[in-house]
């Protein structure tokens, strides 16, 4: 009676002691890619029976950044403790067990039916054989030609009929060798895969009723992000920027996303996002110390420095701000929501997405804008003789746009790639749309001009060049020079600028720049000389 009593009292205290654990079914719904690493968001809803449960939520990315896990409940239970495990028995490992069993049971039929061909063709082989050696007609008497004749016509036709059962068994046998080499390359395919583990999510409550809630996570994985492109499309110089906005999006996570929402963020959870701390410094005489008495000493400078306790994080006030991630206006076939966060911009895709776990790029549209532009053309003959056209954009941080590739379209045509990078401090994007081969221009050196001499105790150089352009195209352009001319560094190093046929001259840079409108089929030529003079026993080299 005491033992039943003690066995009792044990099961009760076991049932208060370990929770019952319980599979929840959640379905990824939406995920934030940021430029590196994707925050997923998965949705269920569970039931549990009165007092304490362990509900587990499986099949999620062993690229889970667990101190980013956040759960929210709705419903009569508390939420006790969260953590993660993984999980090498998952349900897809079962499912990989199974495929394997069934591809095995196909390649040992495959075999058996082998092995019967091959007794088949066993025995019409000893059958020809059993012909072969009865074929003796030359001591044999008595035999009229007509029997020699029949004879041989019976031993053509049965050793025909044994030659043709075997070649369709030959044949056969190799269809089935095919076959059963496709089953072996499957096998050992998956064989050679270890089936990938899991991460599950390990969820504690207490309920004083039982309940039905409703489960909320979401986490950061790894192995996912997106990168910008564009397509830039221009019809001719009198219409707007087409831009394109889209985002290649890559992920390797484990697990596809299958019919989820996308936002594209362009933050990046992944960036050290602490402040920088101005350490003190400190100034003091260098000393030497005398040199040692014994011999191979040396004498060395010693940096003497006092240390300090003072503290080395100046002025650190406030607390850093938890990131606020949000949900995420126009694109091509769909919508796409634009929300300017205060650190970020978030696109949201309305609708839905299915993005492979390949880690291939998958592009989605976000954003399609027609942009005001001026155009121009620019050359730097010195670098390059061709002449760019540009498509010159300001107030282009309204389109929330990150350095990336883009796709040149003009007049309907492709002419190549170009970067886009607007993080500039420039008020205005330069946009190159590609060379023009109907301006031609060359840069020449003009050696009447070009001289060395002494004057004095220094020497004088002086450089001498002249640019052509020639405008072959049916319509007048605008077209601006650029060049240049060196920049001293040393008050004994004197440059002299001498012509430059009204160039814009920024000293600071020693840039020149030139706006030249040129006519259907003429030539314009500008000249540009300049001079430098330093002390005579000196070099000089321009970098």
């Amino acid at each position: 009676m005491k033992n039943m009593l003690f066995v009792a009292f044990f099961l009760s205290i076991g049932n208060q002691i370990f929770a019952e654990e319980i599979i929840a079914e959640t379905k990824l719904s939406q995920v934030t890619v940021y430029r590196v690493l994707a925050k997923e968001l998965r949705n269920g809803t569970v039931s549990i029976p009165k007092g304490t449960s362990e509900v587990i939520i499986s099949n999620v990315s062993l690229n889970m950044i667990d101190n980013s896990l956040q759960v929210a409940v709705k419903g009569n239970a508390t939420l006790l403790t969260v953590s993660t495990r993984t999980n090498y028995f998952s349900q897809e490992s079962n499912n990989n067990n199974k495929m394997v069993a069934k591809i095995k049971d196909t390649i040992q039929e495959l075999d058996d039916e082998l092995a019967w061909l091959s007794e088949q063709k066993s025995v019409y082989n000893g059958e020809i054989n059993l012909i072969n050696a009865n074929n003796k007609l030359g001591g044999t008497e008595g035999l009229k030609p007509g029997d020699v004749t029949t004879l041989a016509d019976i031993y053509r036709a049965r050793t025909l009929e044994l030659k043709k059962k075997i070649y369709d068994l030959g044949l056969k046998e190799r269809e089935l060798r095919e076959k059963r080499d496709k089953y072996q390359g499957q096998l050992n395919e998956m064989n050679g895969k270890k089936s990938n583990p899991v991460k599950e999510l390990v969820l504690n409550f207490s309920s004083e009723t039982g309940a039905t809630l409703n489960l909320r996570c979401s986490y950061l994985v790894s192995s996912a992000g997106w990168s910008p492109m564009y397509d830039i499309k221009v019809l001719n110089t009198n219409s707007p920027v087409n831009l394109d906005y889209k985002a290649k999006i890559y992920q390797s996570t484990g697990f596809d996303w299958k019919d989820a929402k996308i936002t594209v963020s362009t933050g990046n959870p992944n960036r050290d996002n602490s402040r920088p701390i101005l350490n003190p410094k400190f100034v003091d005489f260098t000393y030497y110390a005398p040199k040692p008495s014994y011999s191979g000493g040396y004498n060395a400078p010693v940096q003497m420095m006092e240390k300090s306790n003072m503290a080395m994080d100046i002025g650190r006030d406030g607390a850093d701000d938890e990131e606020r991630l949000r949900e995420g206006n126009e694109a091509y076939n769909y919508d796409v929501n634009v929300n300017e966060n205060q650190l970020n911009v978030e696109f949201e895709i309305d609708i839905i997405q299915n993005i492979p776990s390949d880690g291939k790029e998958h592009v989605c549209a976000i954003q399609s804008y027609k942009v005001p532009a001026t155009y121009k053309y620019h050359a730097v003959p010195k670098l390059d003789p061709s002449a760019f056209l540009l498509a010159k954009v300001t107030d282009y941080g309204q389109y929330n746009l990150l350095p990336g590739t883009a796709n040149i379209f003009f007049e309907d045509m492709y002419v190549g790639q170009a970067t886009i990078n607007p993080n500039t401090s420039g008020d205005t994007l330069l946009l190159s749309l590609g060379r023009d081969d109907k301006i031609v221009i060359k840069r020449t050196k003009i050696v009447d001009k070009t001289s060395t001499k002494i004057v004095g105790g220094s020497k004088k150089e002086t450089y001498a060049w002249e640019t052509m352009i020639r405008n072959n195209k049916g319509t007048a352009i605008d077209i601006e020079i650029l060049d240049q001319v060196p920049i001293s560094k040393n008050k004994e190093i004197e440059v002299e600028l001498q012509e430059y046929d009204g160039a814009q001259y920024t000293e600071e840079y020693g840039k020149l720049l030139w706006n030249v409108t040129i006519k259907p089929n003429e030539t314009k030529k500008i000249k540009l000389v300049y001079a430098i003079k330093y002390p005579q026993d000196k070099t000089i080299q321009e970098y």
